[in-house]
C-alpha cells in the first residue's frame, strides 16, 4: 500500500460496496484503505506546506492542535482516539461530540495520550528544591497527588511541581520473611584463594504499606579466610 492509502482517517472497505468479481477477487489483496485522511478533512497547512510521511499517521489532538505553518481552521475537532472509522460513520462519542457544538457548548475531547505505545509522566528522578512534572496532554482534568509529608505539590493542568519540605529524607525500609524470600546461587567456590561468586534474587515487603518488590539478577564477588 501507498503511505497515503495506510494514513489515518476514514477508513473504506471495497466489499462493503461491491462484490469483488471472480476474475478479479485473487488480485485484490487489500480490501480495507484510507479513503479521506485526516490531514486533509483538518485542512492541515491550508494546502500551502508540504505533507510529510510523518503527517499521515500523526496522532492530531484537539488539546494540543497543529501549530503554524501546519495549523488548521476550525475551532475545535474530533478524532477517534483509537481507530480510524469507516467513511462516514457516527458513533456514541463523535455523536455527542456534535450535539454539543449544534448545542452552542462546544466539548474538548481526545484521548490521544492513551494512544500512546508508552505514555509517561516525565520528571527528574532526584528532586534537591523542587521540580516540574509533566503528564500527556489529552483531557479535560488531571489530579495530582502525593503521599508522605516529605514533599508538597502544586498542580497546573497536565504539570505540577513537587517542592521539598525542610530536609527531610524518605527512608523505605524491605524485609523478606517466610512468604518473601528468595534464592542465592554459588557459581564459584574456590578455596584455595578464598573467592566465592555467585547470583542471588529474591522477594521483600515493605514495612508499612506491605509493598512487595522484586530484586533479580544480582551477583557478587567476595574474598574469605578460611
Amino acid at each position: 500500500m501507498l503511505a497515503l492509502d495506510n494514513a489515518n482517517g476514514g477508513i473504506y472497505d471495497i466489499e462493503t460496496f461491491a462484490a469483488l468479481p471472480e476474475e478479479l477477487n485473487q488480485y485484490v489483496l487489500q480490501r480495507r484503505f484510507n479513503f479521506i485522511p485526516t490531514h486533509s478533512s483538518l485542512d492541515v497547512g491550508g494546502g500551502n506546506v508540504v505533507i510529510n510521511p510523518t503527517d499521515l499517521t500523526k496522532v492530531y489532538n484537539a488539546f494540543a492542535p497543529p501549530t503554524a505553518p501546519k495549523n488548521i481552521p476550525f475551532n475545535n475537532f474530533f478524532t477517534n482516539p483509537i481507530n480510524s472509522e469507516a467513511h462516514i460513520q457516527f458513533t456514541l462519542n463523535n455523536g455527542n461530540w456534535l450535539r454539543s457544538e449544534l448545542a452552542d457548548a462546544p466539548q474538548l475531547f481526545s484521548c490521544a495520550f492513551i494512544c500512546d505505545n508508552n505514555p509517561t509522566i516525565s520528571g527528574p528522578e532526584v528532586i534537591c528544591t523542587n521540580a516540574v512534572f509533566t503528564a500527556p496532554i489529552g483531557t479535560a482534568t488531571y489530579t495530582w497527588s502525593i503521599t508522605g509529608s516529605a514533599a508538597s505539590i502544586t498542580p497546573n493542568g497536565n504539570t505540577a511541581t513537587v517542592t521539598r519540605i525542610g530536609q527531610q529524607n524518605s527512608r523505605v525500609e524491605y524485609q523478606t520473611n517466610s512468604n518473601s524470600y528468595g534464592t542465592v546461587t554459588f557459581t564459584k567456590f574456590d578455596t584455595e584463594n578464598g573467592i566465592m561468586s555467585g547470583t542471588f534474587e529474591f522477594e521483600a515487603q515493605e514495612l508499612n504499606s506491605e509493598e512487595i518488590v522484586n530484586i533479580t539478577e544480582g551477583r557478587f564477588d567476595l574474598t574469605f579466610n578460611q
